[in-house]
């Protein structure tokens, strides 16, 4: 038994099942701390879902009154109650408008004298 143990090829062979098995749990140990950052980026997401879903719920649940649903159906329509003004923007284009001239400046007293003379 002493020399099976002692034999050269065995000692190789032993180190390598060594080496193997140290990379191995060096490598599971570093796909765990990616585990890690991947589970905290999940979490991160579903926090962020979680709180659009509850302000898509609180918008349903705005929009399933009846008067809420009547005005949207109106401003698709582009109907109008009396004295209710509605703009659509859809199509507003913009135009920019030239700005007057100023007006001539006011002539001197001195113009004016020769023009009531003259």
């Amino acid at each position: 038994m002493g020399k099976i143990l002692s034999h050269p090829l065995t000692v190789v062979f032993v180190t390598l099942c060594a080496v193997i098995f140290s990379l191995s749990m060096i490598r599971n140990h570093r796909s765990g701390s990616d585990y890690q950052t991947q589970l905290q980026q999940l979490t991160a997401k579903n926090a962020e879902l979680q709180t659009k879903k509850e302000i898509l719920e609180l918008k349903k649940e705005i929009t399933a009154k009846p008067i809420v649903q009547e005005k949207i159906i109106r401003d698709g329509w582009s109907r109008q109650k009396p004295g209710e003004t509605i703009w659509d923007l859809e199509n507003f284009k913009a135009v920019a408008v030239a700005e007057p001239p100023p007006p001539p400046p006011p002539p001197s007293p001195w113009s004016q004298w020769l023009d009531l003379l003259f």
